[in-house]
């Protein structure tokens, strides 16, 4: 194990408009949440009997492609088709008394660590106290409580895509192209007034502590219409950090905003363009004055038919993470260069006959201002789209699934002399496409 799992940590609030009194929580509201609600606070959670404290899950998933890459310089090398390494994850679900539950999960094996257990996160989640805590529970008619080192709450696309193993919920085999996803040291705050729901978060701004002079801690927060499982949904979010005075690198750096690019699950085609970890995915974002906003929408119109979509925008304001600070030796550029990207996308799957399902998605991501290598800022017009075709089979519904699926991404536009994707040139019109298939498990 590469890391030490981390310690749950502190307290949180989350809002409910569910019974008329505190007190009788016991009685009209389950110390498990309901499939939505342990959705929203990843409590994937069966019922349990009364003796029951632990539940202990698996997911595993194995993957096959066939894909080609190429660009215009025909510099990118040959990539032959074949299986992916196998990968799964480990969750615990532990209920310590009625009210306060635990969660915690492992990478058993992931495209960033392959062959490696790493913690993926662990929190506590707490509905409501004891009853000895006495008139202090009537803060939790209206609230409960979520801390630790969680994944971020942003946007509802998390709910939905593959998270190494854990790809039950994805339609398709690939995520989306910028794939706002990490995880944090913190605190989420909910609130539920009927159809409403409102979040409010407090995090480290990075996947780990930082104490280093300057660092300054991450805000998000969320307002949402309509449950999960409703038929329609609509939900906005937002995030900013302000890092810009903790410079990177020893000795006067410290970390930087991932909310995009910290992703630990890696990217779902392995290979492609510069054959990283996060292949063919924009990990934009790992500057450290970022702002973002992104505006989900979900409708189950008729049976079997579900539509998706999203729009974002995200600007970095100090890509490079240098400031003016002659007294150290720090004579660079102060907040520059800045990126800016918008993305959008959406999905539709449709089940011709239950358990069989067919399913496209399109996405795109668009460049309005890249840096250059010299910390330049300049205006930009790329873009960056993905198609994705497939159907899906149930197996064993809830347990057993097959995918296969037809992508094809592109990027054109792009102006040379612009920073790199990881080392490859957008300018030089890089593209892959192909067909991804996986079977998974879950148990």
């Amino acid at each position: 194990m590469r890391r030490t799992l981390l310690a749950l940590v502190g307290l949180l609030v989350f809002a409910m408009t569910t019974g008329p009194d505190a007190l009788a929580q016991e009685d009209e509201k389950p110390a498990w949440k309901t499939q939505d609600e342990q959705t929203q606070t990843r409590l994937r959670s069966p019922q349990f009997d009364e003796d029951e404290r632990l539940k202990i899950g698996l997911q595993a998933v194995g993957g096959l492609q066939l894909l080609t890459h190429s660009n215009d310089p025909g510099s990118l090398p040959d990539i032959e088709g074949g299986f992916q390494s196998a990968a799964g994850n480990l969750t615990f679900d532990a209920r310590v008394t009625d009210g306060i539950d635990v969660y915690a999960e492992l990478y058993l094996s992931s495209p960033n660590h392959t062959g490696d257990v790493y913690d993926r996160e662990g929190y506590i989640y707490v509905d409501y106290l004891p009853e000895f805590f006495g008139s202090l529970n009537g803060i939790f008619e209206h609230v409960d409580l979520k801390a630790g080192h969680m994944e971020l709450n942003f946007g509802d696309e998390h709910f939905y895509r593959s998270d190494v193993a854990q790809v039950m919920k994805n339609p398709l085999f690939g995520n989306y192209i910028i794939d706002a996803n990490t995880i944090g040291v913190g605190v989420e705050l909910y609130g539920f007034a009927g159809p409403l729901t409102a979040m409010v978060g407090y995090n480290s701004g990075a996947t780990t502590a930082d104490f280093t002079d300057g660092h300054r801690n991450a805000i998000l927060g969320k307002l949402a219409l309509g449950r999960l499982d409703s038929p329609y949904r609509l939900s906005g979010s937002f995030y900013t950090v302000d890092q810009s005075r903790n410079g990177p690198g020893f000795p006067f750096g410290g970390s930087s905003s991932n909310l995009f690019s910290g992703n630990f699950s890696g990217s779902r085609y392995s290979a492609v363009w510069e054959g990283s970890p996060n292949a063919g995915q924009l990990t934009i974002g790992g500057g450290q004055d970022v702002t973002a906003f992104q505006l989900d929408g979900r409708a189950k119109p008729i049976e079997g038919l579900t539509v998706s979509g999203l729009f974002g925008w995200f600007q970095d304001d100090d890509t490079n993470g240098f400031f003016l600070n002659p007294e150290v030796g720090r004579n660079g550029d102060d907040g520059n260069p800045t990126a800016e990207w918008t993305y959008y996308g959406g999905t539709v799957q449709y089940y011709i006959a239950d358990p069989f399902y067919v399913a496209f998605r399109y996405n795109a991501a668009s460049a309005n201002t890249l840096g250059t290598p010299t910390n330049e800022d300049r205006s930009a017009e790329g873009i960056v789209q993905r198609i994705q075709a497939g159907f899906g089979l149930w197996v064993v519904p809830d347990r057993l699934a097959f995918k296969a699926e037809y992508v094809n991404q592109w990027a054109s536009d792009f102006q040379p002399g612009a920073k790199r994707l990881r080392g490859l040139d957008l300018a030089t019109d890089p593209k892959f496409y192909g067909v991804a298939a996986e079977v998974a498990v879950n148990f």
